[in-house]
């Protein structure tokens, strides 16, 4: 893995057909704890608890940072004029900038944000704004260069295939009905077409937000924060499920696994936030 950016001529996973096609979804057995989730997690929650929206948007931004290595050592809390005095550090502003941007549109109770490709390409010209051209802002990739995940490289579909794909990506999830499958298999579909040149994965992350928060159901993401590996950085812990999901030998479920695990701290979250308010 150390080597993967060596070259940019061997990637370590390439797309196949089996890849696209190989389902992504919670096992049956974790069900009842995704109910239990939905359960106790409604969007109204953020009514009541003005506190907790601020709390997922700080966990949404850091998660993103740390999946971007180049902002991994660039604390969000120092984020301001003063930061842009170092040298080198606009893009990074901007990037920090634009996370937050994502999570407050994709939570806006009247966000024009559909999960749907169209969504998904002005989900990704939030995540780009600042940083490219305004012409291309909705462009998908135009090459078949690989493109990175946390630490590997993927080499992904070719161009003229993405729309297709994504076309089925979003015809798959219409015909699933649990909200976190559903959610879950636009995420993993997203990953598997890479439709950008970069982003692809902070933009598979606020589409599944976005689905879920189109049902109803309080965001829930992958991260460190919310895991039961704390020494463990969101970077190394993504890494560790692309390996298992992407791998020639994988069955699937990593990504569900964690999120799953994520959910649980989810749930734990509110429950130390209620009995902080009964004291």
């Amino acid at each position: 893995m150390s080597d993967a950016f060596d070259s940019v001529s061997v990637p370590d996973f390439s797309y196949t057909r089996e890849l696209f096609d190989r389902p992504c979804a919670f096992p049956e057995d974790d069900r009842q704890s995704l109910q239990e989730v939905a359960s106790k997690c409604p969007l109204s929650l953020l009514n009541e608890q003005p506190e907790l929206s601020e709390e997922l948007r700080y966990n949404f931004v850091t998660t993103l940072q740390e999946l971007n290595l180049s902002l991994a050592d660039s604390a969000y809390d120092e984020i301001n004029d003063d930061f842009l005095e170092t040298e080198g550090s606009f893009s990074d502003f901007v990037s920090l900038r634009n996370y937050g941007v994502l999570f407050d549109a994709i939570m806006d109770e009247n966000t024009t944000l559909s999960p749907t490709a169209k969504g998904l390409k002005e989900m990704h010209a939030l995540l780009i704004n600042g940083l490219v051209s305004p012409e291309k802002l909705l462009d998908t990739r135009h090459d078949s260069s690989p493109v990175e995940f946390v630490d590997f490289l993927y080499a992904p579909p070719a161009p003229d295939e993405i729309e297709n794909l994504l076309e089925t990506v979003f015809k798959r999830a219409a015909h699933v009905a649990d909200p976190y499958n559903r959610a879950l298999t636009l995420f993993k579909g997203v990953l598997t077409v890479s439709p950008f040149t970069d982003n692809n994965l902070e933009s598979a992350l606020g589409l599944f937000l976005l689905s879920l928060k189109t049902d109803g159901l309080l965001p829930l993401f992958p991260n460190h924060f919310a895991s039961d590996e704390p020494d463990g950085t969101t970077a190394e812990l993504f890494d560790a499920l692309f390996e298992e999901d992407f791998g020639s030998d994988s069955e699937g479920g990593g990504f569900s696994a964690y999120f799953l695990d994520c959910a649980d701290g989810l749930l734990e979250m509110l429950t130390a936030d209620d009995g902080d308010d009964a004291d």
